[in-house]
């Protein structure tokens, strides 16, 4: 599934004319440095944590909805979103930290 979204991001990223930053955001994830600090702040987050991921997700919608018409995409409304429905229904029961 993230595969397809990425492959969706470049595609509109594309057509947005956004696709050198793109660009730059796999040049960052694919430094050791950026993992190094993420992991970090992670390991962090997870020691003050209160709520669980069950309880933070429970009103998660598994849509990409649209404030911008020019961004409105045919393809992300018809089957982005249905699949993402279907692997949401899948993954939230599959949540339980």
């Amino acid at each position: 599934m993230l595969i397809l979204i990425e492959v969706g991001l470049i595609l509109m990223s594309v057509k947005g004319k956004w696709f050198n930053e793109r660009v730059k955001v796999y040049k960052y994830w694919l430094e050791k440095s950026s993992w190094q600090i993420w992991w970090k702040k992670r390991k962090y987050i997870q020691s003050i944590r209160q709520v669980s991921d069950r309880e933070l997700t429970k009103d998660a919608v598994s849509e990409i909805l649209f404030q911008e018409k020019e961004m409105e995409n045919s393809l992300v409304l018809y089957v982005a979103n249905p699949l993402m429905a279907v692997y949401w229904w899948v993954i939230r029961f599959i949540i339980y930290w």
